[in-house]
């Protein structure tokens, strides 16, 4: 299927130069853009195109609320702002602030979280204020508030993203106005939200914001969703929040207090964003890297702190482990059928359990549309140094250096790179021949239970008899799956090469929960680690 971009062309916009896709959804892309008589104002372009809006349900009202809430909703620090917009023939654009530092929870570590408490509090206290900002001077619930739709800007702030199921629930006269819609993603969503009767959307937030903080704390959602049929939270809500087991067992008293407070079923009880900011884990240390506006003052010291802990084990241990669970987890899938499989009536998986993933090879000169398709999915380029005077070994390593990503695998970094400059680390590094690079990923993949079209392997000899003598690289492999929440992930390993023999392969994410997709890349890669150079 051709990309929409392809079937009608881009709107020229006045003295502006749009640049390099940066993501790409069902009905929308998004380029980077610059002024044409000055290219060090960089920003964002989001191009809504509306014949195919339309073919997804969406009329013009709604397309246009999630423009006017958007622009009304663009006046703080840690909220994409919305610079200007238009409607053309094709499409309606929105120009908008760059997140240039991707993804907040791509550098957070599955199942582990962020170790550094103050970390933590920093974007934490961010998020309660951009919420709090939203609700009390502009009247809007964001509905939406998970890891995707949390970028970062090149200082390291937080900034909240996608208005795109937003609601006005204050009137003008002060009265609120209740939602009834179910929207947002089941693990973050608030249960009040699939309960009859409506809910206020704004004290749903609040929830989310919640479910965030423990993800921040432990790299863990505690429940796939707040339901009846989800015993995790069956046992939360039995216990009054008293739980003591799996991840919660590793936070201390403060912090649950804190957390039990945000996370009440009942909508009466459950904790105001002031009362949140006056809990005492929140005054308890005050944050060294912010200034008096609460924004990051020291962008070095932030990044070193919130990337130290990634790591990417290749040992025997971790290896051997990952094979017994993945046995132990096939064994028991095959004791109980689909219908043991939960789907609410209230909430319909984008991605089934039934449903077969894919993964495709395709050459990037052929296929354009294997691209990212997040809110602003910026992939940090591959490191350039001159490295013509040093032997195979030293070349490598020095390449490698330069990429922050490389300090995962011990290998030391340089620390002359520019922080929170779309710095991405779900890559490895490879001097393999590619036909054994494609061998073992889709060894890989298939090991992780996503169905191959056809042969990797084969469909690269068969793009080698297409292309000739043209360069064969970059290559992609596309990939659709289910997380471990049983939702839609979406992306593609994009291999490039650097040197004659050195190459990188990197997993970019294109649909669904960064933390979901940098667990699928440390899987790959553990299963991979015969091709991985260190």
């Amino acid at each position: 299927m051709s990309s929409f971009s392809q079937i009608d062309p881009l709107p020229n916009i006045k003295d502006v130069e749009v640049r390099d896709t940066i993501g790409q959804g069902s009905f929308a892309i998004v380029k980077k853009a610059t002024l044409k008589n000055d290219d060090s104002l960089v920003f964002a372009i989001k191009f809504v195109h509306l014949h195919t809006c339309k073919k997804f349900g969406l009329d013009d009202n709604a397309i246009a609320n999630e423009v006017l809430i958007h622009k009304k909703c663009s006046k703080h620090p840690n909220v994409i702002r919305l610079l200007n917009f238009s409607v053309s023939t094709n499409y309606l654009w929105l120009a908008m602030e760059l997140a240039a530092g991707g993804d907040l929870f791509d550098k957070i570590e599955p199942d582990v979280g962020i170790p550094d408490q103050e970390v933590v509090q920093f974007y934490f206290q961010q998020l309660l204020n951009a919420v709090h900002y939203l609700h009390n001077e502009c009247g809007v619930a964001h509905r939406d508030i998970k890891p995707e739709n949390i970028l970062l800007d090149n200082h390291g702030n937080m900034k909240l993203a996608d208005f795109g199921l937003a609601t006005v629930f204050k009137r003008q006269n002060g009265t609120y106005r209740n939602s009834i819609d179910v929207c947002g993603s089941p693990p973050y969503m608030a249960p009040d939200v699939l309960a009859d009767g409506g809910y206020r959307s704004d004290v749903a937030d609040i929830w989310s914001c919640g479910i965030l903080l423990f993800v921040l704390l432990t790299g863990s959602t505690p429940w796939e969703e707040p339901s009846a049929n989800d015993q995790w939270y069956v046992d939360f809500v039995e216990n009054d929040g008293r739980i003591l087991a799996g991840s919660w067992e590793r936070l201390d008293i403060d912090t649950l207090s804190l957390i039990r407070g945000i996370l009440k079923p009942k909508v009466s009880q459950r904790y105001s964003i002031s009362k949140i900011q006056s809990h005492r884990w929140l005054q308890k240390k005050r944050v060294s890297f912010v200034d008096e506006n609460y924004q990051c003052n020291n962008a070095e010291e932030l990044f070193k702190r919130l990337t130290s802990n990634l790591k990417v084990s290749l040992s025997d241990d971790d290896y051997f482990r990952f094979n017994h669970d993945s046995l132990l987890m096939t064994q028991k899938t095959g004791d109980f059928d689909s219908e043991n499989h939960y789907i609410s009536n209230k909430i319909t998986p984008l991605f089934s359990q039934q449903d077969e993933g894919f993964a495709v090879l395709k050459h990037d000169n052929l296929y354009k549309k294997y691209i990212p398709a997040a809110t602003q999915n910026v992939c940090h380029p591959d490191p350039v140094i001159n490295v013509s005077n040093f032997n195979d070994q030293k070349k490598w390593h020095m390449i490698m250096s330069q990429d922050p990503s490389s300090s995962q695998y011990k290998v030391s970094t340089e620390e002359n790179f520019k922080p929170f400059s779309n710095n991405i680390y779900t890559r490895f590094y490879s001097v393999e021949d590619i036909e054994d690079i494609l061998k073992v990923l889709e060894n890989a993949i298939k090991t992780l239970n996503v169905s191959n079209c056809s042969s990797i392997v084969n469909e690269y000899a068969n793009l080698i008899k297409l292309l000739g003598s043209a360069p064969i690289y970059p290559l992609s492999i596309s990939i659709r799956t289910i997380d471990t929440r049983r939702l839609l992930l979406a992306g593609y390993l994009k291999i490039q090469q650097l040197d004659e023999d050195l190459k990188t392969v990197t997993f970019i994410r294109t649909k669904g929960d960064p933390l979901e997709w940098r667990r699928f890349f440390k899987k790959v890669t553990l299963l991979s680690r015969e091709i991985v150079l260190q």
